[in-house]
């Protein structure tokens, strides 16, 4: 997905100008800004257009941060992630995907529920991929797998010395 409309914009685009190499009928700009939102699961242009709006708050409504940030690193930096209270390295975050898990057939239980027989295939949506979030704070994972919220993770300058994910 977009962060803006004005990425979307540039996206068609290229696009057109791809296609326009391949093509006899080059297509217009808003044609090729519906080809894009079709090609993102939206019916149009309008509708992919709301869809990547209504993703992003206003930066007036951008919520500060109501923890101390401890961040060794100037703000605009870039630095290497870790716990605050162990200075554990941070892996990454922790991301929800939405998926279409295929079912051949289905039976019913005898308490009601269903029992399902699944292909084994499933298709994974990366374009609804989100970070997940608790109590309005990002979630990230050590190498271990323990969760960390923003609050309890900091930027240190990279390459400082940094202690092991431990099993939680």
């Amino acid at each position: 997905m977009f962060e803006s409309i004005k990425d979307a914009k540039q996206a068609a685009k290229v696009l057109r100008e791809y296609l326009n190499t391949y093509s006899v009928k080059t297509p217009t700009q808003s044609e090729t800004l519906h080809l894009l939102a079709r090609m993102h699961g939206c019916k149009n242009w309008q509708t992919f257009k709301a869809k990547i709006e209504s993703q992003k708050l206003p930066e007036e409504l951008t919520p500060t941060p109501e923890y101390p940030i401890q961040d060794t690193v100037p703000r605009g930096s870039y630095g290497t992630l870790v716990t605050v209270a162990d200075r554990i390295q941070i892996q990454g975050t922790l991301e929800r995907v939405s998926g279409l898990a295929y079912v051949l057939g289905a039976s019913r239980k005898p308490d009601g529920t269903l029992d399902l027989e699944y292909e084994g295939e499933t298709k994974i949506g990366w374009d609804e991929q989100r970070t997940v979030r608790e109590k309005g704070q990002m979630v990230f994972l050590d190498h271990a797998g323990n969760e960390y919220l923003e609050s309890e993770v900091m930027l240190v300058e990279e390459g400082s010395e940094v202690s092991p994910a431990v099993q939680g």
